[in-house]
């Protein structure tokens, strides 16, 4: 009798579940056919130079924009020779060729098809050179061009750069030497000349080490690692002084079971070659353990997912039951009251280490984990696999925890690089219960809706200012006027019922969103007059309901609001007062605490000392999770007859932008040309134009810069005092940059460069056109000579009077 009543439960469940299976397919009205996604299948090229194999280049299945694509480049010598290898992954390929052009794409340099050899099998090497001269020390983009046996054609991406005394080999040499000496600590001995530790000892994680690491954290501890998968280096940037190369590679170490665990790993290497020797100028580390459903473990801590980062989001449902959570580049769900592991998305087909679907240019984001365990994600960038391999795009998921299954909704493809994407798609993204997607991308907001893929356009040219939304994206708000400082109305609107709610303020005042309390919208109001320049003073914040209802209103006399920080636990007020003259004095901050209570009930991430892999990354239930032995499954994929692909225009870089490169990646694309400088100094980077000149690079300062006023443009000497007057001096074949803000380190880059800037001072502007080791030199118009004044005098100088420099670059010479 017990047996039968156990049963029952049983039954019923199933029953239930079958109930839901049934009703889900038949609603929709579609046929799901599940399947597992199909191995990569493209050919992998690479680039060959001073006898290494280096710059992998995956293929792309339509043209892109070629100048957002910027993931190695290959230095040449004047000989202009170069290498091509084809690791052909057992595809048939009839013909190659390339085509080398101008970095703003205005012009072709060079066409050639190649010849293949009568019998290719694996891999295949190939020699080839420019027959064209290009320019020394400017980069030129080269696309080559593979024919399958099929007849499809795929694109493979490079930058090409003629420079001497590039010290390529040594580079080469030293990364290789130092990522294989580091698994050996014997070995490794000879690597500590090159590090910085701070002694540290107490630290043991081995998720992230960097140059200021212990020995025996870049030596991975008491892991014991082997190389599983080789490093093929990526050659990021490199000029006469410095060089930076990255490298991805696999580990496996051995755990206390006898099995074997798999780590992703990245390393970022920037080096100078001084005095016959590499010097290591910045190094770090980043790893990350390949979850094996079979390894992981539930204890006290939680669950157990080895070496991991703990920046990586942890979606929950409202009782934080079930957690999402993104692993090396792949999407898992854990339910706390069964205790099941659900490898929700992935690009790995098997556990072959195939570097094409370990490929980490893609990033997965969660944008709701329903209390059933249903999750809507986005997968955004490089498609490694299956029928969109070698797309770049976005795909829209829902997960049914029921059926297992990834449903795949919509794919949007763009042609822009996968680092550009993820800046243009932004962090706004919101499935709405009714499977509407609202999605910002650039300065258009887009409705589209899931279930016939019709797009309704909301808002174009969205100002950043002026636009905000709630942390659970589910609310958005937005000026009406998009002008951060003369707008007098703005619209909230909830995205789960399509409902809009209007703030205004009478005439003569202006308001600007500031963000999100809950649900409820924080703005703030300025009188006309006390608008300033760039100082937006608002005299009042208001935190209003969606119903109307001012819930709080803030304010003090003779203080302002120039700047406010919205998060879930408070806000915090930047103040200003005014002076004896009328002018903004900076003034104490203060703070409004969120006397909400948040929810009680979460998930986070925590780390516990482990003695094998110095520290273990924990997913942490404030409830205890039931059971002691972790359930496995593997969602399913589908493809429903309904499937949408939808085509939206991605802008890719628009004229006037400035792009900002560091640690082998696209930072930042920012309007503001010292914007980009500084950012690129903090990240050790470069910046270049839309015309893909180097506009900017940390590090590749020359000592010192004795003047060349010959070399100059003639009208430069005259002095500009603003920008405008240097344009209307130089004419159009210059690009005036204002620096203002920008530090005299800094803008000596250019004087480096053999340009003249131009630098306020208390007596009006003055010319820097040379600097030594203790002097800038300066330019005396009336006199026509040059006079020195001291480094950090001129400093003192420069900064007293507002650190406002103008300088130029020349345009690209076609």
């Amino acid at each position: 009798m017990k047996k039968v009543l156990l049963r029952i439960p049983v039954l019923l469940v199933a029953f239930l579940a079958s109930v839901i299976f049934f009703s889900s397919v038949f609603n929709r009205g579609e046929t799901v056919n599940t399947t597992d996604f199909s191995k990569a299948t493209m050919p992998v090229l690479y680039m060959k130079t001073a006898d290494t194999v280096v710059n992998p280049m995956y293929g792309y299945t339509k043209k892109m924009q070629e100048n957002t694509i910027r993931e190695g480049i290959t230095p040449m010598d004047t000989d202009r020779e170069l290498g091509l290898v084809l690791d052909l992954n057992g595809a048939a390929i009839t013909g190659i060729s390339f085509t080398v052009t101008t970095p703003d794409l205005s012009a072709t340099v060079e066409e050639q098809k190649l010849s293949l050899p009568a019998r290719m099998d694996g891999t295949t090497e190939l020699s080839f050179s420019l027959r064209e001269p290009i320019l020394m020390n400017q980069e030129y983009l080269i696309r080559f061009t593979v024919t399958l046996e099929s007849g499809e054609k795929l694109y493979y991406y490079n930058r090409l750069v003629q420079r001497a005394g590039l010290n390529v080999s040594q580079y080469l040499a030293f990364v290789s030497d130092f990522y294989e000496k580091s698994i050996n600590k014997e070995a490794a001995k000879s690597i500590t000349v090159y590090l910085e530790s701070k002694g540290d000892t107490s630290n043991k994680d081995l998720s992230y080490v960097d140059i200021n690491s212990t020995f025996s954290r870049v030596t991975w501890g008491s892991l014991k690692p082997q190389i599983a998968k080789k490093a093929v280096p990526v050659i990021r940037e490199i000029n006469e002084t410095t060089c930076s190369i990255t490298m991805d590679y696999v580990i496996s170490s051995v755990n206390e079971e006898e099995k074997t665990e798999y780590f992703y790993v990245s390393e970022y290497y920037r080096m100078r070659y001084a005095r016959s020797r590499v010097m290591l100028l910045n190094f770090d580390r980043n790893t990350q353990q390949l979850v094996d459903l079979e390894l992981a473990k539930i204890n006290k801590n939680g669950l157990c997912l080895g070496i991991g980062s703990e920046e990586n989001e942890v979606v929950t449902d409202a009782n934080a039951d079930v957690a999402a959570f993104v692993q090396a580049g792949e999407l898992y769900t854990f339910h706390r009251t069964s205790g099941r592991l659900s490898k929700v998305f992935s690009f790995r087909t098997s556990d072959e280490l195939d570097m094409r679907e370990l490929n980490q240019d893609h990033k997965i984001k969660v944008i709701r984990v329903e209390e059933t365990g249903a999750v809507d994600f986005l997968v955004y960038g490089y498609m490694n696999t299956d029928r969109y391999e070698g797309q770049v795009g976005v795909a829209v998921y829902h997960y049914d925890p029921q059926q297992n299954i990834s449903k795949e909704q919509m794919f949007v493809p763009c042609d822009v690089s996968a680092d550009c994407l993820e800046l243009e798609l932004g962090d706004f993204s919101y499935i709405t219960t009714d499977n509407l997607w609202y999605v910002r991308i650039n300065d258009t907001l887009f409705k589209i809706n899931l279930n016939d893929g019709t797009v309704e356009t909301l808002i174009e040219k969205i100002e950043e200012d002026c636009f905000v939304t709630s942390s659970t994206q589910k609310t958005i708000a937005w000026t009406d006027e998009m002008e951060p400082y003369s707008s007098r109305s703005a619209t909230i609107l909830d995205l789960e019922t399509g409902s809009t709610h209007k703030v205004s303020v009478p005439e003569g005042n202006y308001l600007r969103v500031l963000g999100f309390l809950n649900e409820d919208l924080v703005y703030g109001v300025a009188h006309q007059e006390d608008i300033q320049g760039d100082t937006f003073a608002m005299s009042t914040i208001y935190i209003e309901n969606f119903s109307g209802e001012i819930v709080k209103k803030y304010s003090e006399s003779g203080l302002y609001v120039r700047d406010a920080a919205v998060t879930k636990e408070y806000i915090e007020f930047d103040r200003v007062r005014k002076d004896e003259n009328g002018s903004y004095k900076e003034a104490q901050m203060d703070r409004i605490i969120n006397n909400v209570e948040l929810a009680s009930e979460s998930a986070e991430w925590i780390k516990k000392s482990d003695d094998r892999t110095g520290t273990a990354l924990y997913l942490s239930f404030s409830q205890s999770i039931k059971g002691e032995d972790v359930l496995q499954q593997v969602a399913k994929y589908s493809s429903y007859s309904a499937n949408q692909e939808l085509n939206v225009e991605f802008n890719g870089f628009l004229p006037d932008t400035y792009m900002v490169y560091g640690h082998g990646t696209l930072q930042n694309i920012c309007d503001d040309p010292k914007e980009a400088i500084v950012l690129a100094d903090e990240l050790m980077g470069t910046v270049l134009d839309v015309q893909q000149q180097y506009v900017w690079e940390r590090g590749n300062k020359r000592e010192t810069a004795p003047p060349a006023l010959s070399n100059l443009p003639q009208e430069i000497l005259r002095i500009p005092s603003s920008v405008e007057e240097c344009e209307q001096m130089l004419g159009e074949d210059y690009t005036v940059l204002d620096l203002k803000g920008c530090t005299l380190e800094e803008v000596l880059y250019f004087v480096s460069e053999g340009q003249a800037v131009a630098a306020k001072t208390p007596d009006g502007f003055a010319l820097i056109v040379g600097y030594d080791f203790y002097n800038v030199l300066l330019y005396d118009p009336q006199k026509q000579e040059t006079y020195y004044g001291g480094m950090n005098d001129s400093t003192a100088l420069f900064e007293n009077s507002g650190n406002e420099f103008i300088t130029y670059i020349k345009k690209f010479e076609k």
